[in-house]
C-alpha cells in the first residue's frame, strides 16, 4: 500500500483498487493499493471522506468513511459504513472531505508557527497541544504580558505574508546525531518524519502540514491564561480566524453606529457611558437609601414595643419587591433595636422573612426565629427555617399568613 497523504498533501481524490475487506472490530475496514485518507497524528484528527465504486451492474454506489486508523498488522485501514453492494474487483475513487483535511493541516501547521515564535523571540518551548473543533489550544513554558503576546501574533503573521515553502521529510542519521529540533527527538529506531519552517522552526511532528506559510491565511490568538504553571493559549488559524475576525468586526460596526462614532472615539464614548452609568447608579443608590429610611421609620413609628423595650415590626405587604422588603429588613435591624417579621404576597405564594440583629439575639436568649418558624410552620405549610437572628421561607396558604405571624408576634410582644 502507498500512502500518498505526506507526499501529495493537497491530493483530494486518487483513483485506486480495493486490496481486501476485513472485519475490524466488527466494523467494515478495507486496505486500499494507493491511500489517500491521513490515519490522525501529532494531535491532528483524522480524515474522512467517500468511496465510490459501482456494484456488478455497473451502477454507482457512494459509501461514507467513517473513520482512518494505522494498525501494526494491516497498516492502514479504512473503516466505512458497509461495502453493501460494490464491486470490490473495479476500480473504486476516494474523496477526502477537503474542508476537514484543509482545517486540520491549518490548525496544525499553525500551531508550529506558533512554537517557533514563541521560541524564537522568548525562548519559550511548548509543552501540550490540543487541536479542537471549533478552537485549539497551546501551553507554553511561563507566564506572558498583553504586549508579549501581542508581538506573537503579529510576528506569526509576518511569517505568513513572507510566504516560506514549509518542508516536511524523514530525517536521517547525520541530521538525528546533530540534535537540530526545537525539542529532543523521540527514542526509537523508526522513521522520524520532521517538519521544518526554515529559519523559525524545526520539529519531529506525524501531522500532515500545508505547503506554505500563505496557505495558512491568518492566525488568530483569542486569549491567554495561566493552567499549570504554564500558560494556555487559544488560537485559530485559516478559515477560522477569518471568520472569527469578520464576525467581531460586525459586531464592532454594530457597537460604533450604536454610538454613533468612529474607531479613534469608541474608548472615549464607552468612557463617557461608564462615567453616567456609574452617576446614575450613585443617585438611584441615594435615593432608594432615601426610600428605605423614611418608610422604615414609618414602620417604626405604627410598631409596638415589649417590655424589653424592643420594635416588634409586624407587616404583610402585597406584591412588593422581594429585595425591597429585605433591604428594609437590614436597615431596621441595623438601626433599632427590634425585631422584624415580614410577609409578602405574589404570584400564588407568600415569602416570610424573619429578622433581628446577631447583637440583640445575644443579649435576649428567647429570641430565636429559626425555632419560631419551624414551631409555627405548620399553620400556613411553611417550608423555610433558620437561625437564631434570622429566618425566611415561603408558604402558598395565603389566607392563614396572619395567623403565623400574629402567633409569631405575641411570643415576643407580651415578653
Amino acid at each position: 500500500m502507498e500512502n500518498l497523504y505526506y507526499r501529495e498533501r493537497n491530493l483530494k481524490e486518487v483513483k485506486t483498487q480495493i486490496k481486501k475487506v476485513i472485519d475490524y472490530n466488527g466494523k467494515t475496514g478495507i486496505l486500499l493499493k494507493e491511500n489517500i485518507f491521513f490515519p490522525g497524528g501529532g494531535g491532528q484528527i483524522s480524515d474522512s471522506g467517500y468511496i465510490t465504486g459501482v456494484d456488478k451492474n455497473n451502477n454507482e454506489i457512494k459509501v461514507k468513511v467513517i473513520n482512518v486508523l494505522e494498525d501494526l498488522k494491516f497498516g492502514i485501514v479504512v473503516l466505512i459504513e458497509n461495502i453493501g453492494e460494490i464491486d470490490i474487483d473495479a476500480p473504486v475513487k476516494c474523496t477526502v472531505d477537503w474542508d476537514r483535511r484543509e482545517d486540520g493541516m491549518q490548525q496544525h501547521t499553525g500551531q508550529h508557527v506558533l512554537s517557533g515564535c514563541f521560541f524564537k523571540i522568548f525562548q519559550r518551548n511548548t509543552k501540550g497541544l490540543h487541536i479542537g473543533k471549533e478552537l485549539s489550544q497551546l501551553d507554553i513554558e511561563g507566564e506572558f504580558t498583553d504586549d508579549m503576546v501581542k508581538e506573537i501574533e503579529e510576528y506569526a503573521n509576518n511569517i505568513i505574508q513572507e510566504g516560506i515553502d514549509i518542508k516536511n521529510y524523514i530525517i536521517d542519521d547525520e541530521l538525528r546525531k546533530k540534535n537540530i529540533t526545537r525539542r529532543p527527538l523521540p527514542d526509537t529506531k523508526e522513521e522520524i518524519r520532521v517538519l521544518e519552517i526554515p529559519n523559525l522552526d524545526i520539529n519531529a511532528c506525524c501531522g500532515v502540514h500545508c505547503y506554505n506559510t500563505r496557505d495558512l491565511r491568518m492566525i488568530k490568538i483569542k486569549r491567554f491564561y495561566r493552567h499549570k504553571g504554564s500558560t494556555r493559549f487559544e488560537y485559530l488559524v485559516g478559515q477560522r480566524a477569518v471568520k472569527y475576525v469578520l464576525e467581531r468586526e460586525n459586531v464592532f460596526e454594530r457597537v460604533l453606529n450604536n454610538f454613533n462614532c468612529d474607531e479613534k472615539n469608541i474608548e472615549n464614548a464607552i468612557h463617557n457611558l461608564n462615567n453616567k452609568k456609574d452617576e446614575l447608579y450613585e443617585k438611584n443608590r441615594y435615593s432608594s437609601l432615601k426610600y428605605i429610611e423614611l418608610f422604615s421609620n414609618e414602620i417604626i413609628n405604627s410598631s409596638k414595643i415589649n417590655k424589653d423595650n424592643i420594635y416588634i415590626v409586624y407587616k404583610i405587604f402585597e406584591g412588593e419587591k422581594n429585595w425591597l422588603l429585605a433591604d428594609i429588613a437590614k436597615y431596621i435591624t441595623e438601626n433599632y433595636k427590634a425585631i422584624v417579621l415580614f410577609a409578602n404576597k405574589a404570584d400564588g405564594f407568600v415569602d416570610i422573612k424573619l429578622q433581628a440583629s446577631k447583637k440583640l439575639t445575644k443579649e435576649h436568649k428567647y429570641i430565636n426565629l429559626g425555632e419560631d418558624f419551624k414551631n409555627k410552620s405548620k399553620l400556613v405549610d411553611a417550608k423555610g427555617g433558620g437561625s437564631a437572628f434570622m429566618a425566611q421561607g415561603m408558604c402558598e396558604n395565603q389566607k392563614n399568613i396572619d395567623n403565623f405571624l400574629d402567633s409569631i408576634y405575641h411570643i415576643y410582644i407580651e415578653k
